[in-house]
């Protein structure tokens, strides 16, 4: 009996069904690229995340030794101190043209300090008390 369904079922459902199944073709497609695209951007979500756990512990790397040229300086009261300091930290860098995010970061670690050096002179100011 399903032999001969077709010639049983007019023309206007049959360009119906015609639709419906091209219809079903082109969500399937666009399913899948969607899939695709969820992949994808699942993977780039991934490398993002790896990228950013290395940046903080690199953060979190150059903030102690920040701090501790700093509190070294401090112990010792010298301003100079500090400036010979953050040579030793730059023993890292890469060579030119191999510049990299943890080496810009280093880079941007001992500007500070000399900038803070030039700004506080090598004094300690005494700061007030809190009211």
């Amino acid at each position: 009996e399903l032999l001969g369904a077709p010639a049983t079922i007019g023309t206007d459902h049959m360009a119906m069904i015609e639709n419906i199944h091209s219809l079903l073709s082109e969500f399937e497609k666009q399913q899948q690229e969607t899939l695709t695209a969820l992949q994808m951007t699942q993977a780039e979500a991934a490398a993002l995340r790896k990228q950013n756990d290395h940046l903080s512990k690199s953060l979190d790397s150059q903030t102690q030794r920040l701090e501790l040229v700093i509190q070294k300086s401090m112990v010792e009261g010298k301003g100079q101190q500090l400036a010979s300091s953050t040579t030793s930290l730059a023993t890292d860098l890469p060579h030119e043209g191999e510049l990299d995010v943890d080496a810009e970061g280093q880079v941007m670690v001992d500007n500070m300090i000399g900038w803070m050096l030039k700004f506080l002179g090598g004094r300690r100011r005494k700061s007030a008390p809190l009211k």
